[in-house]
């Protein structure tokens, strides 16, 4: 009998809290959570051979689960997981959240690819309910991976304001 060869796949989810007048230590005070990262306005991204200033604050918030695994699993199943998991971090302080509103903006940002290919990814019905409750733009980003390739983080394009 012949094992399966195992993939090398890759998910993340972030949400993302923008504002031009709240600082990233503002919004986790408020929210009571810690952010994963963070970007102060007036900061300066570089990439390659491009750099520009942020012209915004940006609060980010992982899900734990997520990352490079070995595994059975397909990219889509560990994007599943990785989004139930942010929504299930954000959900308690759902209120706390839309009062940042309208000085901020939300975005829940999903990455996801594997080694044996770029597959579909199809948000089950129950987690599109949970996002919508929460009014989170949803933004999901598949990528192509070669095996051993460290997978990217979110395009870091400037972040939009509100």
């Amino acid at each position: 009998m012949r094992h399966a060869e195992r993939a090398e796949a890759y998910a993340v989810a972030y949400l993302h809290v923008i504002s031009k007048e709240l600082t990233p230590a503002m919004i986790s005070e408020h929210l009571g959570l810690e952010a994963t990262s963070t970007q102060q306005k007036g900061e300066v991204q570089e990439c390659d051979e491009y750099h520009w200033r942020f012209t915004t604050h940006r609060f980010t918030l992982q899900a734990r689960h997520g990352g490079e695994r070995e595994s059975f699993d397909s990219a889509a199943k560990l994007l599943q997981r990785a989004i139930e998991e942010l929504l299930t971090m954000i959900e308690p302080v759902a209120d706390k959240l839309n009062a940042l509103r309208p000085a901020a903006t939300t975005e829940l940002v999903c990455v996801y690819g594997s080694s044996a290919g770029v597959e579909a990814f199809k948000v089950p019905e129950n987690l599109l309910r949970r996002i919508a409750t929460l009014q989170l733009a949803l933004t999901v980003y598949p990528v192509r991976m070669e095996p051993g390739q460290t997978m990217p983080t979110p395009p870091d394009s400037p972040p939009t304001t509100p």
